[in-house]
This record gives structure tokens, sequence and C-alpha cells, in this order.
């Protein structure tokens, strides 16, 4: 069951989105080139794929335990992540 939270503040008018579920444990996000949020999810084992407008959910991506920081490929959509205690990096 989802027990971690995630939320969208704007920062020009200072209003707070309501939190939502998110996963076990969300650990980093990412906002892609492609309009995808991407959130390393280091309980799960996974990396989440988030709709950026509603925060909801749209994909879950196994990957190595404990995924944590994110890095964008600099000229493709490669996503990399780094997974600690599998001592690896996942790329997507």
């Amino acid at each position: 069951t989802p027990t971690g939270m995630v939320s969208r503040i704007d920062l020009v008018q200072g209003k707070e989105q309501p939190a939502v579920p998110c996963g076990k444990r969300p650990y980093d996000l990412l906002l892609a080139r492609n309009g995808r949020l991407y959130v390393s999810d280091w309980a799960d084992r996974a990396v989440l794929v988030l709709d950026p407008e509603s925060l909801r959910t749209t994909a879950h991506i196994p990957v190595g335990e404990h995924p944590n920081q994110l890095a964008l490929h600099p000229t493709d959509e490669r996503l990399f992540v780094a997974c600690a205690s599998s001592n690896s990096v996942a790329v997507i």
C-alpha cells in the first residue's frame, strides 16, 4: 500500500496542491523533457512515472534495490537510476 506522498507548489501564487499517494518511499524526482515526471521509490525497488498535472501514477518500472538519484541523458530520453544497495545503475 502507498505510504509516500507528493504535492506540487505553485510558486507564483504560493499555493500547495493537496498531497497525493506516491509509492512507498519516494526519494528523488525529475521532470523530463518529454513531460513525464519520474520518481524513484526507495522502498519498492521501482521508478514511478507520474502525470505532472494530476500527480497520478501512470507507470511502475522495476529497477534495482534502493533506487535513489535520477539523471537524464543530455541529448536523448534515457533515464539513469542509481540503485544503492544493488550497487548498480538502471537505464530506462
